[in-house]
């Protein structure tokens, strides 16, 4: 249905933000959303190369929020006679040092900067676009303008959603298909707004105390994520997200050259670890057997990593970080089952396997070693 390929969009309205809230210096602001963005593409560009044409990171600038047209969406809003939403906007102010006529200013300016209304021979030049070299140059008129837009948020955006939406059915076309000197075309592409946990957890705005900036990680020799996150669920939860994309990243050879696997096998971080325990049990049992192995590996003598990574036919596929991942996890299931990997288990065991201890140890040790992943990934790619 759609002409053109899809593409997800970065966006930060640090401009709109200042000019709706006093407090906001505008230097740190551009400072902020330029180095978020950078961030951002950096993380993507190291751990998911193949999706880079397909990611943009904007940002808004002076000349974003066209007077006429917020004007006009500014008069269209005042006519909501809806006042649940009228009052949350204005409880909104007074919490980011604003005033109501800011809130309903920066609820209409959400109508530019989601495109879900634009001026047609203007909509390119709306946004700055950081490129491949971390500078924000502005969109050429070669990039096309939307045809759906399906907008990403929490639970402000779940209420500025609702203003959209309003604003969206009340906004007439021009009576005529094409612009007069009197009139100007706009583009209104359809709008989705599908938004993650809204009215349930809402995002950090503003830097707190709990938080864990970049500086603190490039600062801080000695630095453990867990700790600095201490009891704040939010940062917990983002971090938790983070590590465990890494992992799987880490691990992606795995399942490409298993064809065996089934989607739940590789579903969440949790299912991977699973799979890649249940694997290594499985080399480890089939390499104990004096007879009827199911392989002729070698296996004396042979680290036990490289045993279970030639089974797995990913020998040389493995980064050092999933090699050190991996051992970890056999380190464990050797000291759960007090006999060298490879090995027949000891008369006090009787069987090699994996139980709830030990596979919550394997998680809580993985976690600790994907915490130095992160942190060393934002030293060597953020300095």
């Amino acid at each position: 249905m759609l002409r053109n390929p899809p593409v997800l969009t970065f966006f930060s309205a640090w401009t709109a933000a200042v000019c709706v809230n006093n407090k906001l210096n505008p230097t740190t602001g551009e400072k902020c959303a330029r180095d978020m963005l950078s961030y951002m593409a950096k993380y993507v560009n190291y751990h998911y190369p193949s999706l880079t044409r397909y990611i943009r990171y904007q940002m808004d600038h002076a000349n974003t929020y066209d007077p006429e047209l917020l004007d006009r969406v500014i008069k269209v809003f005042s006519t909501c006679q809806d006042t649940t939403i009228t009052q949350d906007l204005a409880n909104r102010a007074d919490r980011h040092n604003s005033s109501k006529e800011g809130s309903v200013k920066y609820a209409s300016m959400h109508l530019i900067m989601f495109k879900d209304i634009l001026k047609m021979d203007e909509a390119h030049l709306l946004f700055h676009s950081l490129n491949e070299d971390n500078r924000n140059d502005e969109l050429g008129a070669s990039v096309p303008l939307p045809d759906c837009v399906i907008s990403i948020g929490g639970s402000a955006e779940k209420r500025f959603g609702e203003v959209r939406d309003f604003v969206r059915q009340a906004f007439n076309d021009p009576p005529t298909p094409t612009p007069t000197n009197n009139q100007t075309f706009y583009h209104r592409p359809l709008s989705i707004r599908m938004l993650s946990r809204a009215g349930q957890t809402p995002v950090y705005y503003c830097h707190e105390t709990h938080e864990i900036t970049i500086d603190t990680v490039l600062n801080n020799h000695e630095f453990n994520l867990n700790q600095a996150a201490g009891e704040d669920t939010s940062v917990s939860n983002d971090l938790c997200i983070l590590k465990e994309d890494i992992g799987m990243w880490i691990f992606e050879p795995f399942w490409k050259h298993d064809s065996e696997l089934r989607p739940s096998d590789i579903s969440s971080w949790e299912s991977v670890v699973k799979t890649l325990t249940k694997q290594c049990l499985s080399i480890w049992l089939d390499h104990a057997k004096k007879k009827n192995r199911s392989c002729q590996c070698r296996a004396q003598d042979i680290p036990a990593i490289d045993q279970i990574l030639r089974h797995c036919s990913v020998l040389n596929g493995l980064s050092d970080d999933g090699r050190e991942i991996l051992q970890c996890i056999v380190d464990v299931l050797v000291e759960a089952n007090k006999c060298s990997f490879g090995h027949p288990p000891p008369p006090s065991v009787r069987i090699i396997c994996a139980d709830r201890q030990t596979e919550k140890t394997i998680m809580n040790e993985l976690d600790k070693k994907l915490s130095k992943i992160l942190i060393s990934f934002v030293r060597t790619q953020f300095a």
